[in-house]
């Protein structure tokens, strides 16, 4: 008849990949009756939100293939569009706040189920439960007035020209995420939970000795397995829940799990139990592909960086810039460089260095980036592991500096291990912010930056009822010996902000103390080492080849 009919096409938010016509209407199909289930919203004519002088919110849907190409899993869910330039003025600073845990937080939980005499904990062995919750920002009653346009999936003829006004917050609303905090904290409260207050996304319960933190609409709880059970029944009480993984070393219980993209083991070896932390492989194999790097055309190298010369550097600094595609694909390699570096030590001064150049890189810069993915080519699966250990009483953290590693800035870097007991849960490669003018200044901002980072740690477990006392370690003497004293001395220049550290260490909030140079695994955090050097520190820090 002449008519063309109407071409419909949904894709993948995340992806941009196109998804089956069929699959994405179920979705949302399944979705508009949750929805519809919950009471999100009741329908009202739009002269109500006229004449209250509140304008009505636009929603959208997230279409999200959660499988693969061959296998799909297509989820779908609607959320709202509030930009925070039309709500600036309504909503205070207060009212958009929520917590996330860092992640040291969470490789502490793993370091603790292998820890004997964790204190609190006496029936049985440790667990670690992983909740996670559906559709968490929609559980909260909303705490504004507001309206949303009704989407077309479940508008019918009768309605007329209606809109939603909300009962229950949603995705996409500028204060859903602290509105899902107050909730969860409300209800973890009626269940004998204590909620953080250095960081309030971490709970400890001291009837059943259960702790742990909240990330997003995951819980990650420590405790026995008395205690994960209640926690299980304390969820599902309110929320559509399920249970992830228990990790463990029970029958019951799962020996491997997806945690943060991370995945995380257990094990028994030689008696010992161990738990072992590894970066998601895929972002080796996406850098591999990005740089067109193969095994079997492509020689590997023992380290991920190499000294340069003062020639070298000069040739660098003049190397032409990269063209708009490959400075997108430094970016996207440098960042997900980055996210493996959380929990790989061996390339951590490298990635520091890389993500100087991710304003305007240049071919140098790309160089860099090929010897990082020939790195990744010989040494592709590293891993954290954890053996098991006693309760220990104190968190070492290792610092170390490298004076005016930075050539254009001439700003030094710090590097610092954070370990319990034998457990690495955190190491960084940073930029100093103020430019130290002798090798002595620079080892004393290491300190400074080391002693932040661990009363900061001290507070999070705190949170956890966990005491620790705090040890920096630091492999220079006069460094160790201006932060034991008061006041400036010969070094006029130094800025005040940094002499807090000398009061911590006159008021005993932490103690200052001498390592061997050749013990100090931050060393390998601050400049580029040799193959030697940087698997001794490695073997120290249980840094090892992942082992499936």
């Amino acid at each position: 008849d002449g008519s063309l009919a109407e071409a419909v096409e949904y894709y993948d938010n995340i992806s941009g990949e196109v998804l089956p016509v069929e699959l994405v209407q179920k979705a949302r199909a399944e979705e508009i009756g949750w929805v519809r289930g919950i009471g999100l919203y009741d329908k009202v004519p739009r002269s109500v939100a006229v004449a209250r002088g509140i304008k009505p919110l636009p929603v959208r849907w997230v279409d999200v293939n959660k499988g693969d190409r061959t296998n799909y899993n297509v989820r779908s869910r609607l959320v709202g569009k509030e930009l925070k330039a039309k709500t600036k003025e309504a909503l205070l600073a207060h009212e958009l706040f929520s917590a996330t845990p860092p992640w040291e937080v969470i490789k502490t939980l793993l370091s603790l189920l292998v820890t004997d005499g964790v204190p609190g904990v006496s029936d049985g062995e440790l667990e670690l439960g992983v909740f996670d919750i559906s559709r968490a920002h929609f559980m909260p009653k909303v705490n504004r007035e507001l309206y949303v346009e009704i989407p077309e999936e479940d508008r019918s003829p009768e309605d007329g020209d209606v809109v939603g006004k909300l009962n229950r917050n949603m995705y996409g609303f500028r204060d859903a995420s602290s509105g899902w905090m107050r909730d969860w904290q409300e209800l973890l409260q009626t269940g004998g939970y204590e909620v953080g207050v250095a960081n309030p996304a971490l709970f400890y319960n001291r009837s059943n000795g259960g702790r742990g933190a909240v990330h997003g609409d995951d819980f990650y709880v420590l405790g026995s397995r008395k205690a994960i059970d209640e926690m299980s029944e304390l969820l599902s009480s309110k929320y559509s829940m399920r249970e992830s993984h228990r990790l463990g070393f029970g029958e019951h219980c799962d020996k491997s799990a997806t945690i943060l993209n991370r995945v995380v083991s257990v094990g028994v070896e030689d008696g010992r139990r161990f738990v072992q932390v590894e970066p998601d492989q895929r972002h080796v194999e996406i850098i591999l592909e990005a740089l067109g790097l193969k095994k079997e055309k492509t020689k590997g190298v023992v380290t991920p960086s190499a000294k340069l010369s003062e020639a070298e550097w000069d040739r660098r600094r003049l190397s032409p810039p990269l063209s708009p595609s490959r400075t997108t694909s430094y970016r996207s390699c440098v960042m997900r460089a980055s996210f493996l570096g959380q929990d790989r030590p061996d390339i951590a001064e490298t990635v520091k260095t890389l993500a100087q150049g991710m304003a305007s890189p240049r071919e140098s810069h790309w160089e860099d980036l090929k010897r990082l993915g020939r790195y990744l080519l010989q040494e592709p699966t590293m891993a954290l592991r954890y053996d098991q250990q006693t309760m220990s009483k104190t968190v070492r953290i290792s610092v170390d500096s490298d004076h005016a590693s930075d050539r254009s800035t001439r700003k030094s870097t710090t590097g610092m291990v954070i370990r319990v007991g034998q457990h690495v849960v955190k190491a960084t490669s940073n930029l100093q912010t103020a430019v130290s003018l002798n090798v002595s200044e620079a080892e004393f901002y290491a300190l400074v930056h080391g002693g932040a980072h661990g009363l900061g740690f001290q507070a999070f477990m705190k949170d956890l009822d966990l005491e620790f006392d705090i040890v920096i370690e630091s492999d220079s003497s006069s460094a160790r010996a201006f932060a034991s004293r008061k006041g400036l001395g010969r070094q006029r220049h130094v800025q005040t902000r940094f002499l807090w550290l000398q009061e911590a260490v006159a008021g005993k909030m932490l103690v200052v103390t001498r390592v061997p140079t050749d013990r100090n695994v931050s060393d390998i955090l601050t400049k580029r080492c040799g193959a030697s050097t940087l698997a001794k520190h490695l073997a120290n820090m249980k840094c090892i080849r992942a082992v499936a």
